[in-house]
């Protein structure tokens, strides 16, 4: 199955392939990230909606930003937790005001589908359905 350099990107990074998270860094670099904002958008909107179900209380919205942010590891000291609690209230309610810069939204956003994926443990099967189907709606299907 072929699939998009930026869904690809994110396959690498749910199952943990660093060289090929690599490979396709500089791919995308090459292609000044071309498409991945709108892919990355999708995703995050279609992982949100796995995890939470638009009825969840913010506390728990509040305790999945605060376990994110706990584990550690790249990007995560420099993300606000109510900068990401804002981005994923925002997909249930359009009233959130998410006026921020284009680089946090898109480390929050990577940083939730992450989190959200890799706490499915989704078989591989399942992960290139999920990106399918954000290919798909990213592409205007």
């Amino acid at each position: 199955m072929e699939r998009s350099d930026p869904a690809e990107f994110v396959r690498a990074l749910v199952l943990g392939d660093y060289e090929a998270t690599g490979r396709y860094e500089r791919r995308l670099d090459e292609q000044s990230w071309d498409g991945f904002p709108r892919f990355l958008g999708i995703a995050f909107f279609l992982a949100v909606h796995r995890r939470f179900t638009g009825r969840d209380d913010r506390g728990e919205i509040i305790r999945f930003v605060a376990d994110l942010l706990s584990e550690g590891g790249a990007g995560r000291a420099d993300v606000d937790p109510l900068v990401a609690e804002s981005v994923i209230l925002r997909v249930f309610d359009p009233q959130v005001n998410i006026d921020f810069d284009q680089t946090a939204m898109g480390r929050v956003q990577t940083l939730v589908v992450h989190k959200i994926l890799t706490g499915e443990d989704l078989a591989a099967g399942e992960l290139d359905s999920f990106l399918g189907e954000a290919e798909r709606l990213a592409a205007g299907g």
